[in-house]
């Protein structure tokens, strides 16, 4: 069974994971708690403070641990896919950011999974955002296996090098506009790796649907 039929079945029987009603499921939460999560969600507009342009949808204060929209952002998690909130979230994002068709010619890369090419939150959260403008997934990253000489290096030197770009070559690369795709955002340095390993593009710009501004830099 496809996991796709799966998680069509699971719906027929799931509640809301936030006010327990039964039917109208959103992957996640029901469609009024969906609804309220989108409303409590508009005053969140931000440009995140990183190295580099970050556009979000969500603002995550660290002491969030609690809420709403804690809860949400928790149950994104897992390995079933969750299309339906993930393009709610996308289509939010993408009118709050006032997204437009000039970025059709841009490369969109979301963080590497663990697998290469699974369909992961940083994936899934590309793939919705790439359905909206008419593009493609593009897995320019690729994560390395760690090894026993990871050990020894600092927490930053092992996120650079357990990522790799799998590119015929970075010249290419450095010719395209990037978007690199992360579901949350905290310190930055996963995004640092990224730029680093796709050869330093001259255009990299980030967009997460979440980030906690107290771990940033």
């Amino acid at each position: 069974m496809s996991v796709a039929k799966a998680e069509s079945i699971l719906s027929l029987f799931r509640s809301c994971s936030y006010c327990g009603s039964l039917w109208r499921i959103s992957d996640v939460i029901c469609s009024n708690c969906l609804e309220a999560f989108k409303e409590k969600i508009k005053s969140d507009l931000l440009q995140a403070n990183y190295k580099f342009k970050t556009k979000t949808l969500i603002v995550w204060n660290k002491s969030e641990t609690q809420t709403f929209k804690s809860h949400v952002l928790m149950q994104l998690k897992g390995s079933l896919k969750k299309p339906k909130i993930w393009s709610e979230l996308a289509w939010s994002f993408v009118q709050k950011n006032k997204i437009s068709e000039q970025y059709k010619n841009y490369r969109f890369v979301p963080a590497p999974a663990k697998i290469h090419k699974n369909e992961d939150h940083a994936y899934q959260w590309c793939e919705a955002i790439v359905k909206i403008l008419g593009c493609e997934v593009s897995h320019s990253l690729k994560r390395v296996t760690d090894s026993g000489e990871q050990k020894k290096k600092s927490l930053e030197e092992r996120k650079e090098s357990q990522m790799r770009s799998v590119e015929p070559n970075t010249e290419a690369c450095n010719e395209r506009k990037i978007i690199f795709f992360d579901d949350i955002v905290a310190s930055g340095s996963t995004a640092e790796a990224a730029f680093k390993a796709l050869g330093e593009p001259p255009f990299f710009e980030v967009w997460a649907v979440a980030h906690r501004p107290k771990l940033a830099r």
